[in-house]
């Protein structure tokens, strides 16, 4: 260590390497300039602080609230969810044979209605029963025009008959 004397940083030296004494009134504007500066940065800095304590419990309560969401989602799953999953792929099992059955029979059916198709090209066969066909066609039709016939009568009869009754309901007291 050397032995020269301890120099603060409020003292300056010059070229020569001796230190300069700092005034008084050097120090007062020194301390005041400083106070002003500083009550610049409480302007900002408080609010900052303040702001940054808000954002940090905002960070706190939404880390919190995901926390419970979990718990709740973790509560809520069932736990024997294994089991119920090996009973659901025991049942997919079961219905991909059932497809494969339905597939099968479905096939079946393509081959009978192939064979049906083949019986229907037969037309010869479906003759006599056309003829009859026509036969009721034409009984049907006579028929129609009985029915029509009756009604007609019957209207007929209506009005014959209600005039000679609408003179006698004029007599009856009821």
């Amino acid at each position: 260590m050397s032995n020269q004397p301890a120099q603060f940083p409020s003292a300056r030296t010059n070229d020569t390497g001796t230190a300069k004494t700092v005034s008084p009134e050097n120090i007062e504007r020194f301390l005041n300039t400083f106070e002003r500066s500083a009550k610049r940065w409480e302007i900002v800095v408080y609010p900052a602080l303040f702001a940054f304590i808000l954002l940090a419990a905002y960070g706190f309560f939404l880390i919190y609230s995901l926390s419970m969401d979990m718990r709740a989602m973790a509560n809520s799953i069932d736990p024997n969810m294994g089991v119920h999953m090996a009973a659901m792929s025991e049942n997919l099992n079961k219905m991909t044979t059932h497809v494969s059955v339905m597939t099968g029979q479905v096939q079946s059916m393509a081959a009978n209605m192939d064979h049906m198709a083949v019986k229907m090209d037969n037309v010869e066969n479906l003759e006599p029963m056309l003829g009859e066909l026509k036969n009721m066609n034409g009984t049907m039709r006579a028929m129609t025009v009985n029915v029509d016939m009756m009604r007609h009568d019957v209207a007929g009869m209506s009005s014959n008959v209600s005039r000679p009754m609408s003179i006698i309901n004029k007599m009856m007291p009821w």
